[in-house]
């Protein structure tokens, strides 16, 4: 399909456009988002759904885990 986004088990580099990143979050069943990007312009953007500065932490190191080790369950 073309707009859908697969989690690699692997690292990889290849860059996928961040326009097709967020429209395939839009179809998962979302508890909690947390986007991290960077602007055009060369500036952080971060916007979470939660106010919860523990919960974004939380799923910041999650995401750490996960790149650095794809393969832990």
């Amino acid at each position: 399909k073309m707009g859908e986004v697969v989690v690699a088990n692997f690292n990889t580099r290849l860059d996928i456009p961040a326009e097709r990143v967020l429209e395939a979050a839009k179809t998962e069943d979302m508890a909690d988002v947390l986007v991290i990007g960077r602007t055009k312009n060369g500036e952080l953007y971060m916007a979470a759904s939660t106010g919860s500065g523990p919960e974004i932490l939380w799923l910041i190191e999650c995401a750490k885990v996960y790149i650095l080790d794809p393969n832990r369950e």
